[in-house]
């Protein structure tokens, strides 16, 4: 991608900084114009539509500003819904902005195929079953960290 300013859009902010660590050293938060250590989330209320407007168009205004040139936004439906309103400001993608959306499961339908991080979820939970059933087995087991990553599947949003 080669991006210089990016953000990590998600529901919450814990969403966004776990997605971002997956991704990037760190990222813009639109509207702010500094860099921060992590992103603290583009929050999408539930049901405020007045707010999720002023979000996305503050969003899109950073784009079209120049301040953004690149995103990851969690989750497809939500990165589905951005590349919509930057189209329909003449944002092009990927030759202004890249997208990225966190979860593949329908990004690559969207209008223009959309790059994404797909965590693999069946595995995941695989590996929870099996530390429960360890820890059930064994109650003073010490306690350890699992490590599962996610892979990156290319597409048209963030292709130079």
């Amino acid at each position: 991608m080669g991006s210089r300013s990016g953000c990590c859009c998600a529901r919450t902010a814990r969403t966004a900084r776990s997605s971002w660590r997956a991704t990037g050293p760190a990222c813009w938060r639109w509207g702010c114009g500094r860099r921060t250590p992590r992103c603290s989330g583009c929050r999408r209320p539930g049901g405020d539509t007045a707010e999720r407007e002023r979000v996305l168009a503050e969003f899109t205004d950073a784009v079209a500003g120049g301040r953004l040139d690149a995103a990851i936004v969690h989750n497809d439906h939500d990165a589905i819904v951005v590349l919509q309103r930057l189209r329909a400001r003449g944002v092009e993608v990927p030759g202004d902005v890249a997208l990225v959306a966190y979860d593949d499961e329908v990004a690559a339908l969207a209008d223009i195929p959309l790059t994404a991080i797909a965590p693999p979820k069946h595995a995941v939970g695989a590996a929870a079953v099996d530390l429960l059933a360890q820890r059930l087995a064994d109650p003073g087991r010490p306690r350890h960290r699992l490590a599962i990553l996610p892979e990156l599947h290319v597409r048209e949003s963030s292709t130079p």
